[in-house]
């Protein structure tokens, strides 16, 4: 006639860390006291309960939690946790059935001490009688044979199934009714227990609407690709228009598929970002021809049931690990990657589009397209800038002496790219100091910076510190100032950020500058790369340095950006700092790098004056021959030679 219920309760209001896929209630800090409302049904009378709190503390100091029901004597308990706690509390009195006010009290050590509830769970005895039509419980375990009564049925139709398993459940049919009991016999399991279930067809749920669903052919074997888009219905269009570059100027046999279809394969219709991983493991074993590069047409957050609001659709959703640590907590989608063993090697070359909009996804195409179909040819191709942080970083930390941005700067610009290239260096410690009331600023190194980037370069090449909204704590560039003086269409540069979150694509909210960067109409980046959290500047720079050794095959020939990330994530030295950097942009794309070579075999006179006139004679290469039908203008820059300075 009773059995052991489990009554569990639990808000997600709060994201501390705005990561992750844990949410948190209650928020208490100091000194603190909250109430709620917890329902206990068909409790038996006078009977004792257990219950077990969840909680999360940014405190590790010793902490105390009070509780009780109805006003009565406070169960109590000190812990320490800087981490998520279970706290236990057995045989409790007060209990009622129907609605019980639970009253709890915090008591931190100072005023900054701060604990957020997670859950609670309760278990108590519970009477088997029917609720609204309908009662779940569970058995005991202990592999013998009880007589169950059900109460409240009325109904001589009413059905009972075993439940345990979803997959299998099985409807019960040796029992009988008798004065509105429900009585039956049942043997229990010895290993876990069974899960009942008694209704009465008045209690029947139906859906609320029926839509018919476009059949897709995602699970045919006979499938197959180069190259795999996944995109939301939204972006279709623009999706299809890069099918076309793809296959037209790149002969890629390249498929689109539609994020729906994606879950009404492999979720069941639901939203969940799990289904994009199995169905890129499906694809990955099962479809005729393997696809090397997986693209994601899409921007996603970490607010997967739209807590914070409902703004957005979460087009492609970010994977969210569950880490509770602020420099390990992270989004990344290497996990969709991830589909050959166990291992933390990515399995396919993958980027996203971030797009939230049809205008930015057009955006985006438009600039993919024109920069391999119009393309602007000039010494931009030929150029790329490095940018340094200074040694200033957190003055309140007594950071005032970081050379290693500088020092990392300069040795990828002297040795981990070719010698062909026009390095522009915008090093900030070599730019005078403003001291304003909105903190240290830079203004010249900032203006040398947009402007380097109106002029154009193949690529910009940043290490540092920064976030989701600018670069360095001198603002060399932030969204709100300098993005609308960003005008270099045409001459659109492939970036590399070496920093905190500057490509930070899950916020719920806002965009970061990376995105906006790529999504931006005609101007802004070809594509990107760079981080999603806050990540170290020692693994950034080791990143940096992999990245580029896989990018560049040759002076002249260089690896589809997403196939040198990928190689580069396969040698990773530290797994949790790569995995935050994404590919922000098309991962099939090819950099603009010059194909052809200038062999200079005569300069007369061999000393260089002012005004006078130089004659140049030399040979254009393509792959060390001449090219001979070459027909062009080749751009002469003379540069001093190299000098040490003391």
């Amino acid at each position: 006639t009773q059995f052991k219920e489990h009554v569990f309760w639990e808000e997600e209001i709060y994201n501390p860390l705005h990561s992750g896929m844990i949410w948190f209630g209650m928020n208490f800090l100091g000194q603190d006291e909250k109430s709620l409302t917890v329902l206990l049904p068909d409790l038996v009378s006078g009977s004792e309960i257990n219950a077990i709190f969840q909680m999360y503390s940014f405190t590790s100091e010793k902490q105390h939690i009070n509780w009780s029901l109805n006003s009565n004597s406070a169960s109590s308990k000190a812990f320490y946790a800087y981490r998520l706690k279970d706290l236990y509390f057995k045989n409790i009195l007060g209990a009622k059935s129907g609605e019980n006010e639970l009253a709890i009290k915090y008591e931190g050590k100072n005023p900054t001490s701060q604990l957020y509830l997670d859950w609670i769970e309760f278990e108590y005895p519970r009477r088997l009688s029917l609720k609204n039509g309908a009662l779940f419980f569970n058995t005991p375990v202990d592999g013998r044979r009880y007589r169950w009564a059900v109460s409240g049925v009325t109904e001589s139709s009413t059905l009972l199934f075993d439940v345990t398993d979803f997959r299998s459940v099985r409807l019960l049919s040796d029992w009988t009714l008798s004065q509105k009991n429900l009585q039956f016999s049942l043997a229990t399991r010895y290993d876990k227990p069974l899960r009942l279930m008694a209704v009465e067809p008045k209690a029947f749920q139906t859906p609320g609407s029926l839509i018919k669903d476009e059949t897709s052919d995602l699970r045919n074997r006979q499938n197959g690709a180069d190259f795999l888009i996944i995109t939301h219905s939204n972006f279709y269009n623009a999706a299809m228009g890069l099918k076309n570059l793809r296959e037209t100027h790149g002969r890629m046999a390249t498929t689109v598929v539609k994020i729906e279809d994606v879950y009404d394969e492999f979720s069941g219709g639901m939203f969940d970002p799990t289904a994009i991983r199995d169905f890129l493991k499906y694809v990955y074993f099962n479809w005729n021809k393997r696809p090397q590069y997986v693209l994601l047409f899409g921007d996603g957050d970490y607010d997967y049931k739209n807590i914070i609001g409902n703004a957005d659709e979460n087009w492609i959703p970010a994977y969210e690990d569950s880490s509770l640590a602020e420099y390990t907590t992270r989004t990344t989608d290497d996990w969709y990657a991830y589909v050959n063993g166990t291992d933390h090697l990515v399995d396919y070359s993958i980027g996203r589009i971030p797009s939230q909009t049809t205008d930015q996804a057009e955006n985006v195409l438009n600039k993919i397209v024109n920069y391999e179909s119009n393309p602007d040819y000039g010494p931009w191709r030929n150029t790329v800038t490095i940018v340094a942080d200074d040694e200033f970083g957190d003055l309140s930390q007594g950071n005032d002496n970081e050379l290693m941005h500088v020092l990392d700067a300069e040795d990828i610009a002297e040795h981990y790219y070719p010698p062909l290239f026009n390095k522009k260096k915008i090093y900030l410690m070599e730019y005078p100091l403003v001291l304003s009331p909105a903190g240290r600023r830079k203004p010249a190194a900032e203006n040398d910076f947009v402007q380097q980037i109106n002029k154009g370069c193949l690529m910009i090449n940043y290490l540092g510190h920064g976030n989701e909204r600018l670069l360095a704590h001198e603002r060399v560039i932030q969204i709100s100032k300098d993005l609308p003086r960003i005008i270099n269409a045409g001459r659109l540069a492939f970036w590399i950020a070496a920093t905190c979150a500057f490509g930070r694509y899950d916020m719920p909210e806002e965009q970061s500058m990376a995105e906006q960067l790529m999504t931006e109409a005609d101007n802004g980046a070809i594509a990107l790369l760079s981080a999603s959290r806050d990540a170290f500047a020692q693994p950034n720079a080791d990143f940096n340095k992999r990245y580029l050794s896989k990018l560049f095959i040759t002076p002249h020939r260089t690896r589809r950006i997403g196939d040198a990330l990928r190689l580069t994530k396969i040698s990773a030295i530290n797994i949790v700092n790569d995995e935050k950097y994404w590919l922000c942009g098309d991962t099939t794309l090819n950099l603009a790098v010059p194909r052809l070579k200038v062999e200079l075999q005569k300069i007369s006179p061999d000393s260089l004056k002012a005004l006078s006139k130089i004659l140049v004679t030399g040979s254009v290469l393509d792959k060390g021959q001449i090219a001979a039908d070459f027909n062009g203008k080749v751009d002469l820059k003379a540069f001093d030679s190299k000098r040490p300075t003391a």
